[in-house]
């Protein structure tokens, strides 16, 4: 009888642990991170993506503190995307999430430069002649101050 009821505590001690190893290796895991600028100022409302190996994507933005959290991502490789108003965009094809492990992404997105060019035509010409400049106001000092 006894050795009966040590068999059935070690059968139940054996399916349990079982039960919380493939818990930890499937379940649900959160990926959190904080997106800043190249001097280390938070981002707020940055748009961030996350997309699974199906190409399935999950979106949010970024709270006050330059935050965001998805919650309920199976363990795998991620693609990450961020973008921001004024900002390069940022994005990482090997985000791994890995069961059991803490992980909070620091990104760093960095200002964009924009080219903006101006061309002069060849139409009106700027004259100095007096008698094209009639209409102009002239200002002297106590005008000024």
């Amino acid at each position: 009888m006894f050795r009966l009821m040590l068999r059935l505590i070690m059968l139940c001690l054996m399916f349990g642990s079982l039960c919380l190893i493939s818990f930890a290796q499937g379940g649900a895991h959160v990926l959190r991170g904080r997106v800043q600028d190249e001097l280390g100022g938070l981002i707020m409302s940055a748009s961030v993506t996350v997309i699974d190996a199906q190409g399935v994507e999950r979106d949010t933005t970024t709270n006050e503190r330059g935050e965001f959290a998805f919650a309920n991502l199976e363990q795998g490789i991620y693609q990450l995307r961020v973008a921001a108003s004024g900002f390069s965009a940022y994005e990482n094809r090997d985000v791994r999430v890995i069961a059991g492990k803490s992980q909070t992404l620091e990104i760093t997105l960095r200002v964009e430069l924009k080219k903006e060019e101006v061309s002069v035509g060849e139409g009106e010409q700027l004259s100095t002649d007096l008698e094209n400049n009639r209409s102009a106001t002239v200002l002297r000092g106590p005008e000024l101050d």
